[in-house]
């Protein structure tokens, strides 16, 4: 049999794309290795407890509604804006405010860098702005651009001037010019990601959704509406197959022309849609015989997001004091002292003392995240892929050692997160973990990575806005988070449109 289109991945990106074309008769197959649908944006279950395998929530609920409803979906999905508190010894502070405000409960707690971080938000209001309306100039969002009235306030001059001045300067650089304290300046120009290097014009998108646009979470969770889209698939007549991992992308003089599955099938198609990563989609799939070498050599320079470890819990909560929740999640740091790079001997809770990291209160997103009178908890820190990787079998297993690492380590987080939350270590009922090596298995990133392609000021995805959904290898289209070089709008939503687009350049082209 052959269909018009094959996709390759059932992440929001694909699924998107597969409801899209199969509400308009084209014959679709989307191929999913993994026996749930959702990609990163899923859940799993643990007596009783449901998790999070990737995002915690996700911005411009607005555009994601208008989605579902075009693509026939009836059933109402109200959104719940998620909060974010920033805690450290000598500060308590809810950070998803408006900029003025924000400005103002900062000022109280540091004083002296008051002007200092009322010029810092006004610079991320002009960079979000000016990158906003790039995006409103673009074909390909202007679907966006007419639900969410980006509308134009610089003009072209002026944008352009905005954005070359900050395209190669880092969060971290701009609030070392206008901050004094250390710690408002890790605050400012990290939010939670790697301290290092993160560009301004990434800061700005970042400061604009957590504190202006805001990030939100369904009411009928991540796995509703994957549940919702895979229905509207199949009623539409389109086809799926899970536990169908692709080991190939045929090709046929030059063309993209058919997948062949890992179990040794042979299916043809005229058109083949990639949520899989660049890497692996070319490299892997393809071959790189079939591509172009200068976009081979360019895809190698690519580099990937970092990384995080993350801990699953269940929670009694008769036995914990969750008081310092303020929101629904927290970023915390002990002290400014120097983090420890990862490394095999970890002995304590005090790795993480010197490093910033998150908990979230998932159940309080959702109370069916956790058993009645029970509370489900998330402990996130940034982890390097290259650390874990001694622990990837050939096979795409774990080696050794790794479980016994991934446990005590994670013990030790508890133990940490216990100075805000006392006796979190004697409440805990379920424990399970995730590495940068269980983000690369169940999320297809070829280094485990979490949010797209790097942040880096210093990398070319950090510093400018493109497309990369279409590709130099002939019926071959990219969907997914890593469609666009940068997660503009938010990764989940911005997987969501590259799928809308995908399936409208087909719907063109058929």
């Amino acid at each position: 049999m052959k269909y018009d289109c094959i996709i390759i991945g059932a992440g929001i990106g694909g699924l998107t794309c597969a409801a899209g074309l199969a509400r308009k008769g084209i014959k679709v197959l989307l191929c999913e290795k993994f026996s749930h649908a959702g990609g990163t944006a899923s859940v799993f279950h643990r007596n009783g407890y449901k998790f999070p395998t990737g995002p915690l929530s996700f911005s411009f609920p607005s555009y994601v509604g208008n989605t579902l409803k075009e693509l026939g979906i009836k059933e109402k999905i109200n959104f719940k804006r998620s909060h974010f508190q920033f805690k450290s010894k000598n500060i308590d502070v809810i950070i998803s405010l408006p900029f003025k405000e924000l400005t103002k409960e900062l000022g109280q707690f540091f004083p002296e860098d008051e002007s200092g971080i009322s010029a810092f938000f006004e610079i991320m209001l002009d960079l979000s702005k000016a990158q906003m309306e790039i995006l409103a100039e673009s074909r390909e969002f202007q679907k966006i651009q007419s639900q969410e009235s980006l509308n134009t306030d610089f003009t072209k001059e002026e944008r352009s001037r905005i954005l070359k001045k900050y395209r190669t300067i880092s969060a971290k650089e701009l609030a070392e010019k206008l901050i004094k304290n250390d710690l408002l300046r890790v605050l400012l120009s990290s939010q939670s990601f790697e301290e290092s290097n993160m560009s301004a014009l990434l800061a700005a998108r970042m400061w604009d959704m957590i504190a202006k646009t805001g990030i939100w979470y369904p009411d009928i969770g991540f796995d509703g509406i994957n549940n919702l889209l895979v229905k509207t698939i199949i009623d539409a007549g389109g086809e799926l197959r899970f536990s169908s991992p692709v080991s190939k992308i045929r090709m046929s003089n030059g063309l993209a022309n058919g997948i062949i599955l890992k179990s040794g099938e042979h299916i043809a198609a005229d058109t083949i849609v990639s949520t899989v990563d660049h890497k692996l989609t070319f490299f892997n799939m393809i071959g790189e015989e079939f591509v172009p070498n200068d976009f081979a050599k360019w895809v190698k320079s690519l580099q990937d997001s970092g990384s995080i470890f993350c801990v699953y819990l269940g929670i009694n909560t008769s036995n914990v004091n969750l008081k310092a929740f303020k929101a629904d999640h927290i970023f915390y740091r002990d002290s400014m002292g120097e983090a420890q790079p990862w490394h095999e001997n970890i002995s304590s809770k005090y790795f993480f003392s010197d490093r910033e990291y998150e908990i979230c209160l998932w159940s309080g997103k959702d109370i069916h995240n956790a058993p009645h009178e029970k509370d489900a908890l998330l402990l996130r820190a940034n982890a390097p892929y290259n650390f874990f990787e001694k622990w990837r079998a050939p096979d795409g297993g774990r080696t050794k050692g790794y479980y016994e690492y991934k446990n005590r380590v994670s013990k030790y987080f508890i133990q940490a997160a216990e100075n805000l939350l006392p006796g979190l270590s004697s409440a805990v009922e379920v424990m399970d973990a995730s590495t940068p090596l269980t983000y690369q298995t169940w999320g297809g990133g070829s280094e485990g990575a979490c949010a797209g392609w790097s942040w880096d000021r210093s990398d070319e995805m950090g510093t400018a806005f493109k497309s990369l959904i279409r590709t130099p290898v002939p019926n071959l289209y990219m969907a997914g988070y890593q469609a666009f070089s940068q997660l503009i709008i938010g990764g989940y939503a911005t997987a969501m449109h590259s799928g809308n687009v995908v399936a409208n350049i087909i719907l063109d082209h058929h």
